[in-house]
């Protein structure tokens, strides 16, 4: 919860909270809430009914901005009453300050609160603000959820040089910096990632094999095949909040 520069956190669990090492921390919602223009919402959604229950100070005129994986900003304003709503999604790497954040700002939030909106979450890494809602499924399905695809296949790549001999710390190093490396090439943006890719591969190499039989087993259709599944979670959680909480 944030008011001019301070920042305020709330939880029930006031330990919990002492981890943060912050100076401003309570356990009492309302009390927070009445000092603060801007409120954050990091629940888990199926915490959301409850808590709106718990905010009894009017804050129609706060700014509310919503974490919550699949909570249309139509639900919120359900149950809060504010039309000044903004949706984000962030990924894991915002904890270290290299991640990506995908945001929606509804129609009623001023061009001064996305100025302060887009301010706050370079914190977190590169921001991106998105035209359509809607749009935050695909980012949860891309960036979202990336981070694990990335990790998986370091797993893999790491899995796969011990079985080839490595022990499992040269295994580890071999497949972290490959991958820091490559990110590192990727981002310096002199060729796109097909030129890359190319660049890598020579003609009836080593890569040429492993990259053969990626595409002879449709590794391609696989990956379209997992992220259209985490698309199409998210357009199911997103419905199943539209639903009016207060009906269900």
């Amino acid at each position: 919860i944030v008011s001019a520069d301070l920042l305020y956190l709330c939880d029930h669990d006031v330990e919990k909270l002492k981890s943060f090492d912050a100076k401003n921390i309570s356990s009492d919602l309302n009390e927070v809430a009445s000092k603060v223009d801007i409120l954050i919402l990091a629940v888990k959604p199926q915490s959301f009914k409850e808590l709106a229950g718990e905010i009894k100070i009017g804050i129609k005129n706060k700014l509310v901005i919503s974490i919550m994986a699949g909570v249309p900003t139509r639900s919120i304003y359900s149950l809060l009453g504010t039309k000044k709503i903004i949706r984000v999604m962030p990924n894991m790497p915002a904890r270290i300050g290299q991640g990506v954040s995908g945001w929606f700002a509804g129609k009623y939030v001023t061009k001064a609160e996305k100025k302060e909106m887009a301010r706050l979450l370079s914190a977190l890494g590169l921001v991106v603000e998105l035209k359509q809602e809607s749009l935050l499924d695909t980012v949860t399905a891309v960036s979202g959820s990336g981070p694990a695809y990335f990790f998986y296949l370091c797993e893999q790549l790491e899995a796969g040089a011990i079985k080839l001999g490595l022990d499992k710390k040269t295994a580890r190093v071999l497949a972290e910096q490959t991958f820091l490396g490559s990110a590192a090439l990727l981002k310096n943006k002199k060729m796109s990632v097909g030129q890359l890719c190319q660049s890598v591969i020579s003609r009836k190499g080593t890569t040429a094999a492993a990259m053969d039989v990626l595409r002879k087993n449709g590794f391609d259709k696989i990956f379209e095949r997992a992220l259209s599944a985490a698309f199409k979670r998210a357009q199911e959680l997103a419905r199943c909040h539209s639903e009016s909480p207060m009906r269900r």
